[in-house]
Parts: C-alpha cells; sequence; structure tokens
C-alpha cells in the first residue's frame, strides 16, 4: 500500500500521486501543503505526455526504429529526477 511507503520507495507516477493524495507527502514533511495540488497536476501532466508517445509509436502506425526512438524518450522522461 502506498501510505506504508516513503517517497524514496514509490517506483511510479501512479504510485508518487496516490502517495500525494493520500495526505503523507506532507505527513513526512517532503512537500509542502500549499503545492500538493501542483505538484500532482504535474505528474498527470507527465503521465500524458508518456500516453501520447505511446500510442503514437504503436506498431500499427511506424516502423521499428520510431518504436526504439520512442522507448529511449519514454524511459528518458521516467529517469528525469525531480530536484529538490
Amino acid at each position: 500500500m502506498t501510505q506504508e511507503k516513503l517517497w524514496c520507495d514509490l517506483q511510479t507516477d501512479v504510485e508518487r500521486i496516490e502517495f500525494l493524495q493520500s495526505g503523507r507527502a506532507c505527513e513526512t514533511g517532503i512537500i509542502a501543503p500549499a503545492i500538493v495540488n501542483d505538484i500532482i497536476a504535474q505528474y498527470r501532466k507527465l503521465q500524458a505526455v508518456k500516453q501520447v508517445l505511446t500510442s503514437a509509436f504503436e506498431p500499427d502506425h511506424c516502423n521499428h526504429e520510431v518504436r526504439n526512438f520512442a522507448e529511449r524518450v519514454g524511459h528518458a522522461i521516467e529517469s528525469i529526477p525531480i530536484e529538490e
């Protein structure tokens, strides 16, 4: 369950959003309550970008090289660190 984890334990954007929504980010002191909704909105935008990239580069729509590029872009987006 996300509520029992710490921020550093979270692996996906969905887990991070759930953590933020649960109030744990504020309880643990890593995020100020005033910015929680803004951070959730940014994670949702990131999810939307990933979804668009994934659907745009489905096998029916492109060749192998383009799919490989899309996978690299997706991995790059996932590896972008959140600055503290």
